[in-house]
This record gives structure tokens, C-alpha cells and sequence, in this order.
């Protein structure tokens, strides 16, 4: 009933003849109602060039091969043999470098983790480069703190070597210094 009510504020005349507000309309709840539903139109309009932007961008990346398109494997389950899962596009950004080790600690998590001096960390968590761009070290000094105690994934790349190494890292109390027992020496970020 609300939604034939609202649907009829909608079209209806809100003047009579003369040009004077009706009686049996609610002139003031009507236009709240129609000025409300033009805002939310402009809006999905808007949205809708943005995705539309952002997809086009995305498919002539990966048409030039500035990424490669990765689809993932159908989920198997119970309830999957009537509908076929849709392999899910998604893309794999290269990391940069944002610190260097120049220090490990012995005993100490980063031993432990397989760090060496030399290493470039490429990430640490969750943190990468954009993030250290944007928030510097303390990005990273964050998100040791909330892991402690917990695994972490370590990408660096190691002297000499073209390939990626990921290590696995607990930040924890140990007999030196900080929760890691390393020092990154950071990157220039430009």
C-alpha cells in the first residue's frame, strides 16, 4: 500500500486547475518523496559512469597485458552440480619493494621467520607499498602490533635472485628488542 501511495505522489498533479495546491494531497510529503527519488537517480546515474569507466580501464589493461587476467577454480560442493560456477576474474598487481633489512636480530622472530640481510620486503600482512606511500612506516607498525602473536606472510625478494620468497613471520615478546628483531631500513617510495 505505501509503495502505490509513493507511486502516485510520483505522477500526480500537485496544482489543481487554477494553479493552487490540492486539498487532498500532501504537497510537502509529495515533493520530500520526488526531490528524494531524483537525488537517488542522479546518484545511481553517477555510479554507473564510474563503473562503466572503471571496467572499461580494466579490460584495456588487460588487453595491452599491463595484467594478466587470473581466474579462480569452481568451488566444489553438495549444492554445485545443478549450477556451474563461472570461473571469477581477478587481478595480480606486481609489489614494489618498500624496505630493505639491514639488520636481524639473533633469536629473534625474523631469524626464526628465514629473514636475511638484504632481503627487500615487498610486503608484510596486509601491508604493501601503496599502503607505506600513503601512511609511512607506522603503517606497518600498526599492523605488527594487531598480529602479535599471530602468523604473518613475508614477501621479499632476496640479492640476486629474480623470484619472490614468502616467509612466515610471528611477531611475539622475545628476548630483544620490538616484536620482530629485524631493522627496515625504508625504500625512497618515488
Amino acid at each position: 500500500q505505501r509503495k502505490k501511495l509513493l507511486q502516485l505522489l510520483l505522477v500526480v498533479r500537485l496544482v489543481d486547475k487554477e494553479g493552487f495546491p490540492r486539498a487532498d494531497v500532501d504537497v510537502h510529503t509529495a515533493r520530500i518523496h520526488r526531490n528524494r527519488i531524483a537525488c537517488l537517480q542522479t546518484d545511481h546515474k553517477s555510479i554507473m559512469q564510474q563503473v562503466e569507466k572503471g571496467l572499461f580501464e580494466h579490460h584495456s589493461r588487460v588487453k595491452e597485458g599491463r595484467i594478466a587476467p587470473r581466474h579462480s577454480a569452481p568451488i566444489d560442493s553438495a549444492a554445485s552440480h545443478r549450477y556451474a560456477a563461472a570461473p571469477v576474474l581477478e587481478t595480480q598487481k606486481p609489489l614494489r619493494p618498500f624496505a630493505v633489512v639491514d639488520e636481524v636480530s639473533s633469536d629473534s622472530p625474523a631469524q626464526t621467520a628465514g629473514l636475511q640481510v638484504g632481503d627487500r620486503v615487498l610486503a608484510i600482512g596486509d601491508v604493501e607499498w601503496t599502503a607505506i606511500s600513503r601512511q609511512g612506516m607506522q603503517a606497518l607498525a600498526a599492523a605488527v602490533q594487531e598480529s602479535k602473536d599471530r602468523d604473518m606472510a613475508v614477501v621479499v625478494m632476496r640479492e640476486g635472485e629474480a623470484r619472490t620468497t614468502e616467509l612466515t613471520l610471528r611477531p611475539q615478546v622475545w628476548s630483544g628488542r620490538g616484536l620482530l628483531g629485524c631493522h627496515l631500513n625504508p625504500l625512497p617510495l618515488s
